[in-house]
């Protein structure tokens, strides 16, 4: 009897141990999620034809060996001009593949795509931590705002295996500062208008003016022949 009461303890015992080992890979896992974003995440540009940087970014990642994305930004709002190995992978010393397969500003009739694809060489362990991927220059053509969409982000390790990973978007919006020579324009426009209104305000009241002058002579005429008849 004592035998299979502590038979049974045993049992309880180890298969607690396996819930509690499970739990804690769980909690684990959901605490380490690697995420592919674009950095800044919002982005000003405060005049037109200006270049400025993106960044796509990674952080924390266990043994990356490659990665592939596309990025989709506004082709009306955006000219794209260059894209640019990012230092996290050569971080190892070791070479790397760093392939554009796509850069076009017209992908569609709305839309520019950067389509990238990069990985190690030869048999290494992949890289950990955080770090930039690519660096994309690009220029502000119009007044408005981009998104930067992130799709089709694969990641994988050394052992060719993929790693889950969550991409976070990013946006850019052109805003030109209002410079001194477009104030002065904006406010010359602005009194042409008033002074327009006022001539056209000035004139109907002169021409009410000579209505009632007209009314009045011819009353006064009215009554002046009325009491002669």
């Amino acid at each position: 009897m004592l035998k299979k009461h502590i038979s049974k303890c045993l049992i309880f015992i180890i298969a607690l141990s396996f819930l509690s080992f499970y739990l804690l890979k769980s909690e684990q896992a959901e605490s380490y999620v690697t995420y592919v974003y674009v950095s800044p995440k919002e982005q000003v540009i405060d005049s037109l034809n200006e270049s400025f940087i993106v960044n796509v970014s990674i952080c924390n990642v266990l043994d990356l060996y490659g990665y592939e994305f596309k990025l989709f930004y506004n082709s009306s709002i955006l000219n794209g001009s260059q894209v640019i190995e990012g230092p996290f992978l050569d971080s190892t010393g070791k070479d790397s593949f760093f392939w554009v397969v796509a850069f076009n500003d017209h992908y569609n009739s709305t839309h520019g795509i950067v389509w990238v694809d990069s990985c190690l060489t030869g048999d290494i362990l992949g890289v950990n931590g955080n770090g930039t991927l690519v660096t994309i220059k690009f220029k502000s053509l119009a007044v408005g705002s981009s998104q930067l969409s992130l799709n089709d982000v694969k990641l994988v390790d050394s052992r060719k295996n993929s790693i889950p990973c969550q991409s976070i978007d990013g946006s850019v919006t052109i805003i030109p500062e209002l410079t001194f020579p477009f104030i002065t324009l904006a406010l010359c426009l602005h009194l042409c208008i008033l002074q327009r209104k006022y001539r056209h305000h000035k004139a109907n009241q002169i021409k009410e003016d000579d209505s009632f002058t007209e009314i009045r002579q011819i009353n006064d005429a009215t009554l002046l022949y009325g009491d002669e008849l």
